[in-house]
């Protein structure tokens, strides 16, 4: 128990991930992507670790931060002060963001408005296109599967990559990993969270059962997953058989 308790609440370690792909442009070899996922500032978690957090994702000297959703627990006027550390977030292309399930539960829209005064770009099915040495680059990023219950938009893979071209590389941000799989959009990366990895063993079983992913790397079709465990908690402050995690990845062209 108290083991598990340790595991939930530290600063994550830092996991690197190199994921190889047949068709990444040159330009594109060595990319790096620091991945942040399910933050949960709340009671517990809160600006004192989130700045170690900052921190170690900011040595890693990321060319683009990535962040999947699930940021918080709690209303905009508590808890905004507690996220300031991500205003210094560092990296050569911005800071990305989607929406997770809990952005939902504590008023969608006063967060969506407050994470932008953060220097954080959320995406709502759209995408930014970056260029590297002349390669493009799609960042697209889609709402949560649970939105509608909340009248606000659903996710839309096709809205989110329109106006960009499917020869592109493309990046998926969706906070459940299930949502790639709803639509027949090519992408070439998809980066999810919400799974926890399980957070406490033995639940890994229900929660691959419910998420159908449960962590680390998948190829789904012509698709590479990337499926984070997140760097904090939800419910009981434990993790167990489970680590959090800051995820540093590389992109990598096929030899």
């Amino acid at each position: 128990g108290f083991w598990g308790m340790y595991e939930g609440i530290k600063v994550p370690e830092v996991k690197t991930e190199t994921i190889v792909f047949k068709n990444l442009p040159a330009q594109l070899k060595g990319t790096t992507i620091a991945l942040l996922s399910d933050l949960h500032v709340g009671p517990v978690q809160r600006k004192e670790w989130l700045s170690e957090i900052v921190k170690r994702t900011n040595d890693l000297n990321p060319d683009i931060v990535m962040i999947t959703g699930d940021f918080i627990d709690g209303r905009v006027q508590k808890l905004l002060p507690e996220l300031e550390p991500l205003k210094h977030l560092k990296s050569k292309y911005g800071v990305y963001a989607v929406p997770g399930n809990h952005e939902y539960y504590s008023v969608y829209r006063e967060w969506m408005a407050a994470l932008s005064t953060l220097g954080i770009k959320v995406l709502r099915n759209g995408s930014d296109v970056l260029t590297k040495e002349g390669a493009s680059l799609v960042v697209g990023g889609t709402t949560d599967l649970g939105a509608s219950r909340f009248g606000e938009e659903p996710p839309n893979v096709e809205k989110t990559f329109s106006g960009t071209s499917p020869e592109d590389f493309r990046i998926l941000l969706a906070h459940q990993p299930k949502t790639g799989s709803l639509t027949k959009e090519k992408f070439d990366l998809q980066l999810s969270g919400h799974t926890h990895g399980g957070q406490i063993f033995p639940f890994h079983l229900l929660v691959k059962q419910a998420n159908k992913y449960l962590a680390g790397l998948y190829d789904v079709n012509d698709t590479k997953l990337y499926l984070s465990r997140g760097a904090g908690y939800w419910g009981p402050p434990m993790r167990l058989f489970a680590p959090s995690e800051i995820t540093v990845i590389r992109l990598k062209p096929e030899k």
